[in-house]
């Protein structure tokens, strides 16, 4: 299965983008101005970078224990070992050598492998073809998706009631 190219290392960080810091810093000056209207498009467009463009750690739990390392972009996109398993919400687990608490999706049965295991264990007794989910729909991505299409709809819908008022 061919890599995607922010996925060639585990352990690097990725490059430092300044568009996360600037989107707070626009969002806290039209706040300060209060400029409500403009504050709500930044909010609304550092809430789109920080869950679908950041360049993120998958952060599934693996099956020797810790969160994945692989680096995917937004934070409900997983790597290709972990599709599917980014499911409810995260909870924040001690992990390293000072304990230091990280988000972090826990599976549902630690104890068995995903269809993409680095490290399949040899004791497993579950068929792999049984664990891999489907692969084009993840949970995830389809309410993340359902939402951004109820805003778009509530934003459309404002905007033509506004259009027939003004004229």
């Amino acid at each position: 299965m061919p890599r995607r190219r922010y996925q060639h290392r585990r352990t690097s960080r990725p490059p430092f983008r300044s568009w996360g810091l600037l989107l707070t810093f626009l969002l806290l000056f039209t706040l300060f101005f209060k400029l409500w209207i403009a504050a709500f498009v930044a909010a609304a467009t550092l809430s789109f970078y920080l869950l679908a463009v950041r360049v993120v750690p998958c952060r599934v739990e693996k099956v020797k224990g810790g969160p994945c390392g692989w680096r995917v972009r937004g934070i409900m996109s997983t790597c290709d070992y972990h599709t599917g398993l980014k499911r409810g919400l995260p909870k924040l687990q001690r992990h390293g050598t000072f304990g230091i608490p990280q988000i972090i999706w826990l599976r549902t049965n630690p104890g068995t492998t995903d269809a993409f295991a680095l490290d399949p264990s040899p004791n497993s007794t579950t068929d792999i073809a049984t664990l891999a989910p489907n692969q084009q729909n993840s949970p995830g991505k389809e309410k993340a998706m359902l939402w951004l299409t109820v805003a778009g709809v509530l934003v459309a819908l404002i905007s033509l009631i506004r259009d027939f008022v003004a004229s």
